[in-house]
Parts: C-alpha cells; sequence; structure tokens
C-alpha cells in the first residue's frame, strides 16, 4: 500500500489510506473549510486557504479506491455550498463512475442559472469544461484543443 503525506491536518505525517475514521475526519475538515470559505467574504486570506485545503483534500480523496470516495461523492447531494465544491472536485480531481460525474454537473448548471456573479461564474466554468471534454461526465482534457 503506498503511503503519502497529509496535508491537511490529520495528524500530519504519513498515512497509508484515508479509510474508516480518517475518511471520515478528511470530509469533516472539508465541511469546516467550506464553511471557513463563506463565513467571512472580506478575509480573501483566510477565504483562499480554505480552498488550498479542500483541494488538498480532494487529491487525498482522489487517490483511494471508489468504495472509500463513496462518502465524497454523496457530498453532491447535500444542500447548500458544500455541495457545489464537492461537484467541481469531483469533476476537476476526484474523478468517479460516469453517474457521479453527471449529478456533479447537473449541480454546477443548476447552479449556473443564477442571475448574480456565482451564476456567471459558473457559466464560464462550464464553457471551459466543455471545450475540455468530450463527453458528457467525462474528465477535462488538457491536451484537447479548443473548439
Amino acid at each position: 500500500m503506498r503511503s503519502r503525506r497529509s496535508t491537511f491536518g490529520l495528524g500530519g505525517g504519513r498515512i497509508p489510506s484515508l479509510f474508516g475514521r480518517v475518511m471520515k475526519a478528511a470530509i469533516q475538515r472539508y465541511r469546516e473549510a467550506v464553511a471557513i470559505h463563506y463565513s467571512s467574504p472580506a478575509s480573501v486570506r483566510k477565504g483562499n486557504r480554505a480552498v488550498d485545503t479542500m483541494r488538498d483534500i480532494a487529491v487525498s480523496i482522489g487517490e483511494e479506491d471508489e468504495e472509500q470516495q463513496g462518502a465524497f461523492y454523496s457530498l453532491v447531494r447535500e444542500s447548500g455550498p458544500i455541495s457545489l465544491w464537492a461537484a467541481h472536485h469531483i469533476l476537476e480531481i476526484v474523478g468517479g463512475p460516469v453517474a457521479v460525474k453527471r449529478l456533479a454537473l447537473a449541480r454546477i448548471e443548476q447552479e449556473s442559472r443564477r442571475s448574480d456573479a456565482q451564476g456567471l461564474g459558473e457559466r464560464m466554468w462550464l464553457a471551459d469544461y466543455h471545450r475540455r471534454t468530450t463527453e458528457p461526465g467525462a474528465a477535462p482534457n488538457a491536451a484537447a484543443p479548443p473548439r
């Protein structure tokens, strides 16, 4: 079993795998980072650190098997901003079965219908995503030429 460095405050050091209590702790830390990101719009540095933490956790979860990733996939079905962050991280980092990717994409599409800056940002993200992918729910293909 491979080991890797934990970068998101789960005791530091090297961890062999995110399973059981460690997976739950990772998802809880992800939830806390989402809450921090939305707690104070004036604190850009704090928000950026929270986003970095979420990405680090998503990278570690992406290295796990699909069974372990299932707990993360379920975040897309929750309400609030955590579902949107999880949707982005599933499509950008974690990956997963096509059905999960389609659910994540639907969540982002739902948010893109808003008439505010958030909706505009999601529409821009979706346009970029569709330029980089070849099939619905597929992971972005960085090598794909722009259309």
